[in-house]
């Protein structure tokens, strides 16, 4: 895994603040177990806006990921989900699918649950913290048609 390779790069229209001063700089990266992604980096030096992307470049076997937690320890496995892969805990009714300005996100089991915390209805929420908490045994789903996202766990099932 060397340096991010520059493909390509422009100066744009600011959709932020009007300026012709959006640089746009987009790199492939090798990301070891992820594969090959796009990193794309926009950033303005009038009004100082920066975004930057991560998406998968490569495509590989679609791929459906199931990791049962079932201890405190669980909480803490790594997780990639590509911006294409789609998060579900059956057991709390919980179902994350990709918008159209989806990115991809790593963190752990236990992030992932804080994440949803403020989009949970009120009355599931003593739920997300029992599971958050190691408390109740549930089954985290990861649907990625691009192959990309990863547990990182022997415990995992893969499911192509």
């Amino acid at each position: 895994m060397g340096e991010p390779e520059l493909i390509s790069e422009s100066v744009e229209k600011c959709f932020v603040c009007g300026a012709e001063k959006m640089e746009i700089k987009n790199y492939i990266h090798d990301a070891g177990l992820v594969g090959k992604v796009l990193l794309s980096v926009w950033s303005c030096s009038s009004c100082g806006y920066r975004s930057v992307d991560v998406k998968p470049w490569e495509t590989r076997t679609p791929v459906t990921l199931q990791f049962r937690i079932e201890s405190v320890e669980d909480l803490n496995v790594l997780v990639y989900r590509s911006p294409m892969g789609e998060v579900s805990i059956p057991e709390l009714g919980l179902e994350i699918e990709p918008g159209t300005n989806s990115q991809g996100n790593i963190t752990t089991v236990e992030g992932i649950l804080e994440e949803v915390l403020e989009f949970f209805p009120e009355d599931k929420v003593e739920e997300v913290m029992k599971a958050k908490e190691g408390k109740i045994p549930f089954t985290l789903v990861i649907r990625d048609p691009t192959g990309s996202s990863f547990i990182k766990s022997e415990r995992v099932k893969v499911i192509s």
